[in-house]
């Protein structure tokens, strides 16, 4: 991560370029704060402006979206926890990404059932394996 933003610094980057790795930085950054247990800090993901993560940056915002959510699932906070699970998983299908379609399908279904929402939570489980059935990408044989 270092060696990356010091790459960023120098200014070796085009603007578009440069927008696109800051983004991606910064999931990671998110994804390495959800490990460690420090969800006060992503949870300060929820209010970064829209520009941080660059509409080319899908999985970068994906991954914002991801992280957020269970954040606040972990908060208790199952409404914004929804929000962000979906819109990560809107993201997922666009990208047709396998991993990012099962495991934040499983999160917002968990969501649905925490809510009470049975039907709802079934459909969402269900719907990820028929999707990924039609994705193209598949794993080298």
């Amino acid at each position: 991560m270092e060696k990356a933003e010091t790459l960023i610094e120098d200014g070796i980057f085009q603007k578009s370029e440069l927008d696109e790795l800051q983004a991606e930085l910064q999931a990671i950054r998110s994804l390495i704060s959800i490990s460690g247990g420090n969800i006060s800090e992503v949870i300060k993901l929820v209010n970064l402006n829209e520009d941080t993560f660059p509409m080319q940056s899908k999985f970068a915002r994906s991954v914002q979206y991801w992280s957020v959510g269970f954040a606040l699932r972990i908060k208790g906070d199952l409404v914004g926890a929804e929000k962000h699970f979906r819109q990560a998983l809107d993201i997922a299908y666009d990208l047709n990404n396998v991993y990012l379609i099962v495991s934040t399908a499983v999160d917002l279904g968990e969501i649905l059932r925490q809510k009470g929402e049975l039907a709802q939570a079934e459909k969402t489980f269900r719907a990820s394996p028929a999707r990924n059935a039609k994705v193209a990408y598949r794993l080298p044989r």
